[in-house]
């Protein structure tokens, strides 16, 4: 019986899930054992995708967090999540950088248009963050299709370097401004500079690149 629960064997089983299908599973491991590791990823899945996000929603709503700013914070880490799958399963470093770019530019796209028409009413006040947080989102999008696009030109080491920095740059100057103009908290805005920082060492880490290029 432990065999059937090794990592070995859950292996195996995502191998003929992939190849062959459901039914080839089943049938290799027979209804009471399909049963029991189906019942396992239930429970697993409920835990953390429901119970945990529920508990996680009362702790922060008990520190006087609003709702919108909780959404925002599950939102943030799914786009992280979708970022680290991306990046998981692509090789190639062109390819990465693009659609994780591209992914980006979505997101750029869907917040622009949630705080033009949903947020309009709690964005009264702080409106011209929340533009402020768009535009340079829209301009980081850019910059990081350009690293990708101009993959033959960079040197791999100033490539990497140049998207890392642009990317954190985006998270920490456009995601804290993004927070800060929905939940009024003008501490955050102490991460602003660093972010606006990384994306003008972007440039810089570009412009040695192009030098370095055997």
């Amino acid at each position: 019986m432990k065999n059937f629960f090794s990592k070995k064997s859950f292996k195996e089983y995502k191998n003929i899930y992939k190849e062959e299908g459901l039914k080839a599973l089943f049938k290799k491991l027979g209804w009471k054992i399909f049963l029991i590791i189906f019942l396992y990823y239930l429970i697993r899945d409920v835990i953390l995708y429901v119970i945990v996000p529920i508990f996680f929603f009362d702790f922060l709503s008990n520190y006087g967090f609003s709702k919108i700013s909780i959404y925002g914070i599950f939102l943030l880490i799914i786009i992280m999540l979708i970022i680290f799958f991306i990046h998981s399963f692509n090789k190639n470093l062109k390819l990465k950088i693009l659609r994780i770019g591209s992914f980006l530019g979505f997101i750029a796209v869907i917040l622009g248009a949630f705080g033009a028409h949903a947020l309009k009413d709690i964005l009264v006040e702080n409106n011209h963050i929340y533009k402020t947080a768009s535009q340079y989102h829209f301009l980081v999008v850019f910059l990081i299709l350009f690293i990708g696009l101009a993959y033959e030109f960079i040197s791999k080491k100033y490539l990497k370097i140049s998207f890392i920095s642009a990317l954190l740059g985006l998270f920490l100057f456009s995601g804290s401004l993004y927070f800060m103009s929905i939940t009024n908290l003008k501490w955050i805005g102490a991460i602003t500079p660093i972010g606006g920082l990384l994306i003008a060492m972007t440039f810089i880490f570009l412009i040695i690149g192009y030098n370095s290029k055997d």
